[in-house]
């Protein structure tokens, strides 16, 4: 059996799904770029809110917006309380670092 086109189908919808992901990505970092003069603190809580409600990110559901120390400034889904989400990771993706 040729699983060829089986394999291509499946890489082409992740590419697109990631492409799509990082398109929101960039999308909401320049709104967050252009609303905060300085990094964010666990005291802009409020104000990512309200923007996030003001972006339209439709599609997207496991946002997570962190200030510089890794406390959620946005988590609707509760993302970051869950424990296979631990704070190395958090911290590791702060820092640029990728898991793969």
């Amino acid at each position: 059996m040729n699983t060829y086109f089986l394999v291509a189908s499946r890489n082409m919808i992740f590419s697109t799904k990631q492409v799509f992901v990082q398109n929101q990505a960039d999308f909401i970092a320049k709104h967050l770029v252009e609303t905060f003069d300085a990094p964010m603190v666990e005291d802009d809580e409020e104000r990512v809110k309200t923007l996030m409600e003001q972006l339209d990110v439709a599609g997207v559901t496991h946002i997570v917006i962190t200030d510089v120390g890794g406390v959620a400034l946005f988590d609707p889904a509760g993302i970051l309380v869950q424990e296979n989400f631990p704070a190395e990771h958090i911290m590791k993706a702060l820092e640029g670092k990728d898991e793969n």
